[in-house]
């Protein structure tokens, strides 16, 4: 079976959102996309995305945009799929374009040992030498008409939680385009 590697840097790092997509429940490897990307994690207002209740609208979601004047790093978690399940993800983030980046990009987070093996398998013992992640079509920041969603918001600073209260901050941190 052919299988791929997925950054997850918004609310795919919940794990609860993962598995209603990829239909199964899936190990999230903690790391940080590395500066030399030029990417950085912004709120983007123009996104289409599929919901958990299966509609398709615009709503203030994040992404993943190039921006060279920021130095920053972009945390996340790495995930193996298969191919099938690559494109049921492919389905749910039609306001984003997939790219690849070199595995060499990412650099593992030890924060707790029980992500020790995983790592292994994914870093050292894999034949992966690229990762898919998705970079939104537009980029613009939300405003007061058109608000970051709590519920969104939620299902992200959840999902990071789940990899310790650091995981978090550190995501909250690293995003661009958040209103005041």
């Amino acid at each position: 079976m052919n299988t791929c590697l997925i950054f997850c840097y918004g609310s795919l790092v919940n794990s609860e959102s993962r598995l209603g997509t990829i239909n199964r429940e899936t190990k999230g490897i903690p790391v940080l996309l590395t500066k030399d990307t030029g990417l950085i994690r912004t709120w983007d207002v123009n996104t289409r995305c599929k919901c958990s209740d299966h509609s398709n609208h615009k709503q203030n979601v994040l992404s993943l945009s190039k921006n060279s004047n920021k130095n920053t790093t972009v945390n996340g978690i790495l995930i193996k799929i298969t191919n099938e399940e690559l494109n049921r993800l492919d389905e749910r983030e039609t306001g984003y374009n997939r790219i690849k980046l070199p595995l060499k990009n990412f650099k593992w987070l030890d924060l707790l040992d029980k992500y020790k093996t995983e790592h292994i398998k994914i870093f050292k013992n894999s034949s992966h030498t690229y990762v898919y992640t998705y970079i939104g079509k537009k980029s613009n920041k939300p405003t007061k008409n058109n608000p970051i969603r709590l519920r969104y918001l939620t299902l992200c600073m959840d999902g990071f939680l789940e990899y310790g209260q650091e995981f978090n901050e550190e995501f909250i941190r690293t995003v661009y385009n958040t209103p005041n």
